[in-house]
């Protein structure tokens, strides 16, 4: 089995972690423990449905597939990335004269991490047959 944790990390959030595919860089791989899947099983299920139906994924990172391991599961993805000229930085894309404020800070008393309210989803993708 691939050991996923050995490649590149690319991105981290507070559910899955996306690690480069050293042999492939054009893709990556989205990994996530089982026990927060739900949300990764759903998007693996719409990728296969795209794919069936032949949409094209010109608007989409291409999908290659689904991986499991034991305790986790994943997406392998086209990787898209921005290519920055070397020596560059993020001025470049600023008109001169541009002030950037940066976002204010959270207050640390938030009443929640998430506000908005949890609800099922199930298959809402899916056109109504009514």
């Amino acid at each position: 089995m691939i050991d996923y944790t050995t490649w590149r990390v690319i991105g981290q959030g507070t559910e899955r972690t996306c690690y480069q595919n050293p042999e492939k860089p054009a893709r990556c791989v989205k990994i996530i423990r089982k026990s927060r899947f739900k949300q990764t099983l759903r998007e693996i299920s719409y990728f296969g449905y795209l794919k069936r139906k032949g949409v094209p994924f010109d608007h989409l990172p291409r999908f290659y597939g689904k991986i499991e391991g034991e305790g986790f599961i994943g997406i392998e993805q086209e990787l898209i990335r921005d290519t920055v000229p070397s020596g560059k930085s993020a001025d470049m894309f600023t008109p001169p004269g541009t002030i950037c404020k940066p976002y204010p800070a959270r207050p640390s008393t938030s009443i929640s991490r998430n506000p908005v309210p949890p609800r099922k989803y199930g298959n809402s993708w899916k056109r109504s047959t009514n």
